[in-house]
């Protein structure tokens, strides 16, 4: 599908179809499994600010991620501190990086005093599994065990039957549920309790669930169903977006030392610079844009509907009722726009002016239109504040020759 199928589709007032019924939660929709394009918009509205590249770039949002960026920071600089050669030894990245997805997510969404500390479990876990972590019980946000059931539960007739051909999926979803349900009652308890205004104001005002708490015309199950969605959905996306990066920049020397060139810049500062510097780099956004090109997050169809009257997409009459869909690992693999498609090159990136333009117009990895992703500048920041902490006083590479190998980290000389 080309650009203009694409602006087509997921630009127009399409709505979304019974598919996105896999993603309701406690059996109540949220914004994004709602159907019709006028629920999202009244949805959004309620906490829409929250997610803005100003409210992102904000104090408290990046006294959140820079927390929470450093400790991981600090996890790796007391492993490389132990051995005389700065080396950590290989560990395991995803988990790494899952540890501090959830840490970021679930303080942005109960605030920074009411979040997870998977972090914190890392010295004595290294990592290595979910259960070491404590996260054995949030399969349903990671897309390598969800993958096992995920076809049986949100495709027509199976859905109807998932639970004798699938029955680990509805495991899974009241194991998650019941994860989101405890951290409500945390949240709701603190708040009680609390007698201090500052607290008080920063439970409801800084937080997400706040912001659902304050929309008044909301059920419990409704909120309930909307937090876990704003856990859920990036939950596994970033981190695997920062093991991708992470892993081919091991193999990748030379474009290593380009981007911590580039990091000096930044002075003593490193990731605790302020978001706009860093996001003013060129080069760590050249890689994090051709990163987000390569990685495959969205690996199901964007399907909409074409709605009454019917219509035409790439030159083909469709009636009322079609499903259509725009799947960015296609998109993101047309040679005419990205030329030897398959290799990893940030120089594509590195344009002006139109040429420019059109790459990030055909970048949908977050979607686009209005039904967009809501938290794309969040996750912009954290992959950036994250790889600037890691390559500014680090080296990578890969111990072992398997797309699975583990990553070591070398403290770099001073």
């Amino acid at each position: 599908m080309t650009s203009t199928g694409v602006k087509t589709v997921l630009d127009g007032s399409f709505n979304r179809g019974i598919w996105y019924d896999a993603f309701k939660n406690f059996g109540t929709r949220n914004m994004f499994s709602f159907s019709s394009a006028q629920e999202h918009k009244a949805r959004r509205r309620i906490y829409a600010k929250e997610y803005s590249k100003t409210a992102v770039s904000s104090f408290n949002v990046q006294r959140i991620l820079k927390g929470r960026v450093s400790a991981l920071y600090q996890f790796l600089d007391r492993l490389s501190s132990q051995v005389y050669d700065g080396k950590t030894g290989p560990i395991r990245v995803c988990n790494l990086f899952r540890a501090l997805q959830m840490d970021v997510l679930t303080a942005f969404a109960f605030s920074d005093s009411n979040g997870t500390d998977f972090l914190g479990k890392l010295d004595s876990s290294n990592g290595q599994t979910l259960a070491a972590l404590g996260m054995e019980n949030l399969e349903l946000f990671m897309e390598d065990c969800r993958c096992r059931y995920f076809f049986w539960e949100s495709e027509a007739p199976f859905r109807y039957f998932s639970h004798l051909i699938a029955p680990e999926a509805r495991l899974a979803h009241k194991n998650a549920e019941k994860w989101i349900s405890d951290g409500i009652s945390s949240y709701e308890v603190k708040w009680q309790r609390s007698s201090a205004l500052m607290e008080k104001d920063e439970l409801l005002n800084n937080s997400i669930y706040g912001k659902l708490t304050n929309a008044t015309q909301l059920t419990w199950k409704e909120r309930a169903s909307e937090i876990m969605d704003h856990i859920g959905a990036g939950q596994d996306s970033v981190p695997m977006v920062l093991e991708f990066l992470v892993r081919t920049l091991s193999r990748c020397p030379e474009m290593q030392a380009r981007l911590h060139d580039e990091l000096t810049l930044l002075s003593n500062e490193g990731h605790q610079a302020a978001f706009g510097t860093i996001d003013a780099l060129r080069y760590l956004n050249a890689i994090v844009l051709e990163g987000l090109r390569l990685v495959n997050t969205i690996e199901s169809y964007q399907t909409r509907v074409v709605p009454a009257g019917g219509c035409v997409v790439e030159g083909y009459s469709l009636p009322a009722g079609t499903i259509v869909s725009a799947q960015p690992y296609l998109v993101h693999r047309q040679e005419e726009i990205f030329p030897e498609s398959e290799r990893f090159n940030p120089e594509r990136w590195l344009v002006d002016g139109d040429e420019y333009k059109v790459l990030r117009q055909t970048l949908l990895t977050f979607s686009r239109g209005p039904r967009a992703c809501i938290g794309k500048e969040l996750a912009m920041s954290i992959i950036k504040t994250t790889i600037t902490s890691i390559y500014g006083s680090f080296r990578t590479r890969l111990k072992g020759d398997n797309e699975r190998a583990e990553i070591e980290f070398q403290r770099l000389a001073s």
